[in-house]
C-alpha cells in the first residue's frame, strides 16, 4: 500500500480507551500517517452441476465474469507517551441495493489503540475467536476459503451466516469491542464483547423481533512460534451469546486449530463445532466439520490444496435423525506477474448433500448440489 503522508502541525487530544490511557492530558506533535490502499479482482467462471433454470429443464449459463473491489484507509499516530492509535475502514462493491452488485457498501470500520498494555479495537471488526483462530492454509484465490460460494449453491455452505466452511459467525463484523493481550513467549489471548450480532454501523437495534442472539462474549487464544526453521501456530476461539427469541437455544460454538510450516510448505487444519447455531430448536438441527490443507511457496510461485467436510444432524418426520454431509474439494495457485500484480486459479469439486435453496435464479430438483468449478482471477493490489 502506497502511503499518504498527511501533515498536521499540532494534534492534541484527551484519549480515554478502556483503561489504557492514563486521565493525564495525552499530546503529540507527530502527523498521522494515513494510509490508502485496495484491490481491484476481475474473475471468470466455469461451473457445471445440478442447478437448472427450473425444476425439469436445464438452461443455466456455465461461463459466468465478476469485477470486485475493495478501498482501505488506514489512519494511525503516535503519541509522546508511547500509545498508538487510530482507524481502519474498508468499502467494497456489492451492495447499496444498486442493480448487478455494483453499490458501494462498508463492512470493516473500527478504532484502535494499542501498548504494551495490549490493543482495543472498536467498532465492526472480526470476532475474538475468529481473529485468534487457526485453520487449513490457503494461497491466493483461498481454496476452500475462498469464492467458491459466490459462483454456486453448495448447502451449508452457502445457507449458513459464514459462506464458508468454518465457525458460525465468523465474519459478521457486528459493532463490538475486543481487548487482545500482548504477546508473551508466543502466547496472546483475547476477549470481545458484542451487544447484538449482525448489528453493525450506526443501527440501534431494540425489539427481541429482530435478530437472533445478543450479549455474545468472545474468547480467544493464539500460540506462534519458530524452532529450528519449523513455524508452528496453534489457535482456538469459544464465543457464547443469549438467544432472543423463544425458537432459539443460547449459541455455544467453538473451534479449534494449527498449522505446521517448513522450508516453504504449511500444512495444518482445524475442527469446529456450531452446535445448533442459526437453527430453531424445535429444527433439531446441528452441525460441526473440519478441513486440512497443504500450500507451498517458491519465488513468485505458491500452490495450495484443501479440503472440507461439513456435517448437519437434523430431524424429520418421525423424530429420524437425518445426517447429511457437505465436502468440498480445491486445489489452486497463485503467480505473482509483477509486485501488486498476481494471476490466480482455483478448481474446486463440492457435493453437497444439504438442501440448496434458490441461488442467482438458479433451482435444485434433487434438493442438494454436485459438481465443479473453476475460477480465473486476476488481481491488481496497491
Amino acid at each position: 500500500m502506497n502511503k499518504l503522508l498527511l501533515g498536521t502541525t499540532a494534534l492534541m487530544g484527551a484519549v480515554v480507551f478502556a483503561g489504557a490511557a492514563s486521565a493525564q492530558q495525552v499530546t503529540t506533535t507527530s502527523p498521522f500517517t494515513v494510509t490508502i490502499g485496495g484491490d481491484f479482482r476481475s474473475e471468470f467462471g466455469w461451473i457445471d452441476d445440478d442447478g437448472r433454470t427450473s425444476a425439469t429443464v436445464d438452461g443455466t449459463n456455465s461461463v459466468e465474469s465478476r469485477f470486485d473491489y475493495r478501498f482501505i484507509i488506514q489512519a494511525s499516530a503516535k503519541a509522546d507517551n508511547g500509545l498508538e492509535y487510530g482507524v481502519w475502514f474498508r468499502i467494497r462493491n456489492g451492495g447499496g441495493g444498486q442493480p448487478n452488485g455494483d453499490g458501494l457498501r462498508s463492512d470493516y470500520k473500527y478504532i484502535w489503540a494499542q501498548g504494551g498494555w495490549g490493543r482495543v479495537e472498536l467498532g465492526d471488526a472480526d470476532d475474538v475467536a475468529w481473529q485468534t483462530s487457526v485453520f487449513a492454509p490457503t494461497v491466493g484465490i483461498g481454496q476452500i476459503d475462498g469464492t467458491a460460494t459466490n459462483w454456486v449453491n453448495i448447502g451449508y455452505l452457502s445457507n449458513s451466516p459464514n459462506g464458508n466452511p468454518y465457525m458460525y459467525g465468523n465474519q459478521t463484523a457486528s459493532t463490538k469491542v475486543n481487548y487482545f493481550t500482548p504477546r508473551f513467549s508466543g502466547f496472546m489471548a483475547g476477549i470481545g464483547y458484542t451487544p447484538e450480532e449482525t448489528d453493525r454501523g450506526n443501527s440501534i437495534r431494540r425489539l427481541d423481533s429482530a435478530g437472533t442472539y445478543q450479549n455474545q462474549v468472545d474468547l480467544g487464544v493464539n500460540y506462534t512460534a519458530t524452532f529450528s526453521g519449523v513455524g508452528v501456530k496453534v489457535g482456538a476461539g469459544y464465543k457464547w451469546a443469549e438467544a432472543k427469541q423463544t425458537n432459539f437455544d443460547d449459541l455455544g460454538v467453538w473451534n479449534v486449530g494449527a498449522q505446521v510450516s517448513y522450508a516453504g510448505f504449511t500444512f495444518g487444519g482445524g475442527y469446529f463445532d456450531n452446535d445448533n447455531a442459526g437453527f430453531t430448536a424445535a429444527s433439531g438441527t446441528e452441525s460441526s466439520g473440519w478441513n486440512v490443507g497443504l500450500t507451498y511457496a517458491v519465488g513468485p510461485w505458491a500452490l495450495g490444496a484443501s479440503y472440507a467436510n461439513i456435517s448437519t444432524d437434523n430431524s424429520v418426520i418421525g423424530g429420524v435423525r437425518d445426517d447429511r454431509s457437505d465436502e468440498i474439494f480445491s486445489v489452486g495457485g497463485v503467480y505473482t506477474l509483477a509486485p501488486g500484480l498476481t494471476l490466480n486459479l482455483d478448481y474446486y469439486h463440492f457435493d453437497a448433500e444439504t438442501a440448496a435453496a434458490g441461488f442467482g435464479g438458479v433451482v435444485y430438483p434433487t434438493g442438494g448440489n454436485e459438481g465443479n468449478l473453476v475460477v480465473l482471477r486476476t488481481r491488481v493490489r496497491f
